[in-house]
């Protein structure tokens, strides 16, 4: 970006901005200033003057976004650049009525307090209509006080609340988003968030902040493929409780998270889930899951490079808190886990119509992995790590300094602590176990070769 001369500009947020024609350039300067401030080039580099004496500058970096506000009671036609002048619905709302088009970098800011509900949709409420670029995402937010903005779906329709295809560089955080009934939908398609691939492989969407509940499937599902997808706060250096944590999940009937394939390009997925809530996911009558990372025939392959860290998952009693069914570079850190049936469960898939299998290098280590014992279902385990392959075995595992321990000492006939099978190189190490199973149950087992 290069200019001659330049005049800066006091928006009403008061952040000071430079512009020349449609450049812009966000400028932090370290005191006040009431004299006119010029920017010129010297053999490239961007100088800032007052009364021709050359300033420090704290930081520079080029933005290009609009801050619109959105509230109920607002006008569509508006500019939507203040809480006065603000819209009535996002732009991407079945419901809009306005003409502007997002564009990278924009922030949308839904005022607290304030909740958007729809009936009888014939189409999901929202749908994603532009994507980001690399360091400008489109940003949907929250202004104001009080609690989360409300986005819903109020009625049993079988469309999500968000959808979007291939779109990506996108940013969600502080809002609240619910369907109608956490109650099983055999369409698949009562979710908070539903991304697909079809136009485009999604990459790098982010979710801060968010309260998701009441889906009939998913919380957040991203179909196929999608790469530098990050959940939560990745920042995080303790594990989420009930009260502390980033995205709250719940009331959910297949799954809180669910994650597919990876980049076509590179194989990588790079998909990280830190410092969550997810609980209550009742299940479909087979399976149900808190977080879980995997592939499926459209999948171009199973994921490299996965991350749940700091999350705490509980009350998934029919199947698995969280895991993988075939991942390269899987790491499951620092949860907290408890009353699922299966805590983590890594394996490698092994279906014909799947990609080809892959189960190596798979790291469950430091997690609490609770069980309140006198269990109403069989075959329950703290941790399994195994393949479904008659050739290709999970190599180069790790499940170490585990902390797994019953609340009430369990008595049914198939409960494991620890149960690996079908390895090839694991190492178990530094776990401990607590008020285990009794009689012909065991608190650790391990089959195949290690």
């Amino acid at each position: 970006m290069l200019f001659r001369s330049i005049r800066l500009e006091r928006l009403p947020n008061g952040r000071v901005y430079a512009i020349h024609g449609n450049d812009t350039v966000f400028i932090e300067i370290p005191y006040a200033h009431r004299s006119p401030i010029t920017i010129t080039t010297d053999g490239g580099i961007i100088r800032f003057y007052e009364n021709g004496i050359e300033l420090k500058v704290a930081a520079y970096s080029p933005i290009y976004e609009n801050n619109y506000f959105v509230k109920t009671g607002g006008d569509d036609t508006k500019t939507g650049l203040s809480d006065a002048d603000a819209w009535a619905h996002h732009p991407w709302m079945s419901t809009w009525t306005g003409t502007v088009t997002l564009a990278a970098g924009d922030v949308v800011q839904m005022k607290r307090g304030d909740t958007w509900s729809i009936s009888a949709p014939g189409a999901a409420y929202m749908t994603v209509a532009q994507s980001g670029s690399a360091g400008k995402p489109i940003t949907t937010t929250a202004y104001g006080t009080g609690a989360n903005p409300i986005i819903k779906i109020a009625t049993d329709h079988d469309f999500p609340v968000v959808y979007a295809d291939g779109k990506s560089y996108l940013t969600w955080s502080n809002v609240e988003y619910s369907h109608f009934t956490a109650v099983h939908d055999a369409s698949h398609t009562q979710t908070a968030f539903f991304v697909e691939d079809a136009a485009a492989t999604p990459h790098d969407w982010t979710f801060t902040g968010n309260i998701i509940h009441n889906c009939g499937y998913d919380g957040i599902r991203f179909d196929d493929n999608c790469y530098n997808i990050t959940i939560g706060d990745v920042t995080a250096q303790t594990t989420a409780t009930t009260t502390n944590y980033s995205n709250k999940i719940y009331d959910c009937s297949y799954a809180g998270i669910e994650l597919y394939g990876c980049d076509p390009a590179t194989d990588l997925a790079n998909n990280k889930v830190y410092y969550n809530y997810i609980y209550n996911i009742a299940g479909d009558g087979t399976n149900a899951y808190g977080i879980t990372f995997s592939a499926n025939p459209d999948s171009h392959d199973w994921p490299e490079y996965i991350y749940a860290r700091y999350n705490r998952v509980e009350n998934i009693p029919l199947w698995t808190g969280m895991g993988t069914h075939g991942a390269s570079y899987a790491y499951f850190q620092n949860n907290f886990i408890r009353n699922c049936r299966m805590g983590i469960v890594a394996f490698g898939n092994d279906e014909v119509s799947y990609p080809a299998i892959k189960c190596d290098h798979f790291y469950v280590e430091n997690n609490t992995i609770v069980q309140p014992g006198a269990s109403a279902v069989a075959y329950t385990k703290a941790i399994q790590v195994s393949s479904e392959s008659a050739v290709t075995r999970v190599t180069f595992g790790y499940i170490n300094d585990n902390i797994i321990y019953w609340e009430v000492r369990e008595a049914e006939a198939a409960a494991y602590g620890v149960q690996v099978y079908a390895v090839d190189g694991m190492t178990i190490d530094g776990n401990s176990f607590t008020s285990g199973p009794t009689g012909t149950t065991r608190s650790e087992e391990h089959t195949s070769e290690l």
